[in-house]
């Protein structure tokens, strides 16, 4: 499921507008841990940015994985205590 859910998000990071894609990858770092993600956001900005030096997918998937890693404890379904 997870290698199902992640060649739909990268045909998506293709197909599909930044918030779009974004949205899809919050569902998927939800689930799973989003490290390969990265990988995808710097393939979109080499393909995509050559005429302009703009990481936005980098540096918004970077962020967006630091933050819910930061998070993680603190979210009610990772958590043992009810």
């Amino acid at each position: 499921m997870r290698i199902f859910a992640f060649i739909v998000l990268l045909i998506g990071s293709c197909l599909t507008s930044l918030p779009v894609f974004l949205f899809g990858a919050l569902l998927y770092m939800l689930v799973w841990p989003g490290y390969e993600l990265l990988i995808i956001g710097v393939l979109i900005d080499s393909v995509f940015g050559t005429e302009s030096f703009s990481l936005v997918y980098t540096l918004s998937l970077g962020l967006m994985l630091v933050v819910l890693e930061v998070l993680r404890p603190y979210l009610s379904w990772y958590t043992d205590t009810v």
